[in-house]
């Protein structure tokens, strides 16, 4: 009991003094942990509360570190093994995830490969599930996409099967995202819908922010603009409120292409501009690639091109490094763009076909189909009619099936589900709460009507004891009344007595008197003897 309240405080200490950047206070705490498993408890409570990845990292690795000290130990109990086990899958795993932001795509994948096999021995289910995640969408950024498909899907197979909501929703939106680059925007919207229900259950704000984000992206491809940016204004609010630096990075890079799209050149740019300052103090390659390539647009159209050329060189430099293809593929395409519109065929044919060969190993439609386009007015100017034609003729293809009327009924015909769905779920919490205030009520009605029969059960009681008290009191006074008389009675009687007493002293006195000879005479006669 002693060590836990000892290891408690030091706990306590040590996110007082990580907050202050007090790196010697945290050494003497880790000296003072007792045991190898607490100092891990004590930086893995660092890592989970810090968000800096200036100071987290670098906590991680010492984890690592001692996990790996402690496992090579043949005689380790099974029960520290455990212990030992999670903190290394865990640790793997954010390892992994800091790789994956910084571009090293290979190591990220080694990292979450040891995470799983350390969550698989550990009978650790739910980090299974979360580490499939990870991995499959690494297998996304290199354009793997039937493998991507199979590790969401067992990834959320396995989070079912233990009743791992957060983890169903994550698998969920990953899905939609790639059923939504495919073309497929019904079985897109089912998944970030289900997912956005989910979440909302599990009160997952940051998660509810990335799907409001994802079907953003579908009204703003139907140039459904408004709807767009009430989705990314409603995801920019839930990540302000939550301080979720990444989450505010994307949805300002979202809203300021909405603006774009709408010829607001001034106030994408201004967005842009934030979001990319924000990627660059998190170090968010992805994010750094997106905002590059956005920038780039803006003087695209503004007709700065060799901006938007240095621009979007930089955001295929990122995204080549983070292996992302379907990021690579845009880049490729806008650069293919600027050089179109300079008039320089030969190099805007080149990029055009890398970005038609690479959105066509994603198997990506809406890629394709710009790419196509591209293609197509090169070699309309190059005379090349046969391939003009057939870039013609796929890009149409695709395009109707990307543009037509039933994307946009399905897409409109979710969000009035979704919508019936929420007020039906409102109405019922809403009927629940009513007939929670009202049996609180009635309760309070029964209460206070028993209350009011034993206010008026103590008050007849009271007056029961008063009457009882009175006639007592009365039957007192009375008796003392009569006690009174009688007293005078007495009294009466004992001066009656007395009186007579007196008038017999009185008559015996005057008797006395009349036989006794007068004070005169016996003086006379005394003064006769004298002579």
């Amino acid at each position: 009991m002693k060590k836990n309240l000892l290891f408690i405080t030091y706990l306590f200490y040590s996110l007082v003094f990580v907050s202050q950047n007090n790196s010697k206070a945290l050494e003497i705490l880790l000296r003072n942990a007792g045991n190898d498993t607490n100092r891990c408890n004590l930086l893995f409570e660092i890592i989970e509360k810090e968000t800096d990845e200036e100071i987290w990292p670098k906590y991680n690795d010492q984890i690592l570190q001692i996990v790996e000290k402690n496992l090579a130990d043949p005689n380790l109990s099974s029960k520290e093994k455990k212990v030992f086990l999670k903190y290394q899958s865990s640790c793997l795993n954010y390892k992994g995830y800091l790789a994956q932001q910084h571009g090293q795509i290979d190591e990220a994948l080694e990292d979450f490969e040891k995470s799983c096999k350390s969550a698989q021995a550990l009978g650790n289910m739910a980090a299974v599930a979360k580490v499939y995640n990870n991995i499959g969408s690494i297998y996304l950024y290199r354009g793997k996409v039937p493998l991507s498909i199979e590790y969401f899907t067992k990834s959320y197979d396995l989070s079912s099967s233990i009743g791992n909501k957060k983890g169903m929703a994550t698998s969920l939106n990953n899905l939609g995202n790639i059923y939504d680059k495919l073309g497929n925007t019904q079985k897109a919207l089912d998944n970030y819908h289900q997912s956005i229900r989910i979440r909302n259950d599990i009160k997952n704000t940051e998660g509810v922010a990335t799907c409001l984000n994802n079907i953003g992206f579908i009204y703003q491809r139907q140039k459904e603009f408004e709807k767009a940016l009430d989705y990314f204004q409603k995801s920019l609010n839930i990540n302000l409120k939550n301080n979720n630096k990444n989450g505010i990075a994307t949805a300002l890079t979202n809203i300021g292409n909405i603006f774009m799209a709408q010829g607001d050149l001034v106030k994408a740019k201004v967005y842009f501009n934030k979001s990319l300052k924000i990627c660059e103090n998190l170090d968010d390659k992805l994010g750094l690639g997106r905002a590059y390539n956005s920038i780039g647009k803006v003087h695209q159209l503004s007709n700065d091109l060799k901006t938007a050329l240095d621009y979007y060189n930089k955001g295929l430099n990122v995204l080549e490094q983070l292996e992302n293809k379907d990021g690579v593929s845009s880049s490729l395409l806008n650069i293919g763009t600027v050089y179109f519109i300079q008039k320089d065929n030969a190099k805007a044919l080149e990029y055009a076909l890398r970005s038609l060969k690479l959105s066509q190993e994603l198997g990506f439609p809406e890629r394709i189909s710009k790419s196509a386009n591209l293609l197509y007015d090169i070699y309309k100017k190059q005379n090349n009619t046969a391939d003009a034609l057939l870039m013609h003729e796929l890009y149409t293809n695709l395009q109707d099936s990307l543009d037509n009327i039933e994307n946009r009924k399905i897409s409109l015909k979710k969000e009035y589900q979704f919508e019936y769905e929420k007020k039906v779920t409102a109405d019922s919490v809403k009927a629940v709460e009513e007939k929670k205030i009202v049996a609180v009520q009635l309760k309070q009605e029964k209460t206070q009507r028993y209350a009011l029969y034993g206010g008026l059960l103590m008050i007849a009681l009271f007056a029961l004891f008063m009457v009882n008290r009175f006639r007592i009191i009365r039957n007192q006074k009375q008796l003392i009344e009569v006690k009174e008389k009688e007293t005078q009675k007495q009294k009466d009687l004992v001066e009656e007595k007395q009186k007579e007493i007196l008038a017999s002293i009185r008559y015996a006195k005057r008797i006395q008197e009349s036989l006794l000879p007068s004070e005169k005479y016996i003086d006379r006669n005394f003064k006769e003897l004298k002579k």
